[in-house]
């Protein structure tokens, strides 16, 4: 992934992010790690509707200028971030004051991408068709990750199977962006 691209990544996964107050800053002032210092806030149907319509726009730039590395990693970034929203989503459904505690324990306890996908799917929250494209979408990432397959050109058929997951994390994320 290009230098770019990263900082790109970053700056696109803060975009689920609503700005905290100044109430809030204080509360969390003695947290460690970058990330905890950013609370997160319960995502409204149309918040996530834009926040996927950036990401897809994003992802579908990527694969246009054939970075098709920077697309897989940023569609697997957006899919986990979008899996912890909605494990949130159902772990705070009585109590959606609770939403912005529940979703910064599960970045705590550092909910990978393969168990937040168990668990949508145990939970209903997926398709068994949507589990199995997700869990393709992360094997390819991991695969791309390392440096080898990384550097070489890649195939018709590698371009295919990307586009493919990309298309598949761009459908996942419209399906659940007006979810409440």
């Amino acid at each position: 992934m290009s230098e770019n691209s990263e900082a790109e990544c970053g700056r696109l996964q803060r975009t689920d992010r609503l700005a905290p107050s100044r109430q809030s800053k204080e509360r969390i002032s003695g947290s460690r790690g970058y990330r905890n210092q950013r609370l997160i806030v319960q995502m409204k149907p149309i918040e996530r509707r834009r926040t996927s319509a950036k990401a897809v726009d994003k992802i579908n730039e990527y694969l246009h200028r054939r970075d098709y590395a920077s697309a897989v990693f940023l569609s697997s970034i957006y899919v986990h971030i979008r899996l912890k929203s909605l494990l949130s989503d159902k772990l705070a459904r009585r109590h959606k004051e609770k939403w912005e505690a529940v979703f910064t324990e599960l970045n705590e306890l550092k909910l990978g991408f393969s168990l937040a996908l168990r668990m949508c799917k145990a939970a209903g929250m997926i398709s068994s068709e949507r589990f199995r494209e997700m869990k393709q979408l992360w094997k390819k990432r991991n695969s791309l990750a390392h440096e080898s397959t990384l550097w070489r050109d890649m195939g018709t058929e590698d371009v295919s199977e990307i586009d493919r997951l990309c298309k598949c994390a761009e459908g996942f994320l419209e399906e659940t962006s007006g979810t409440d």
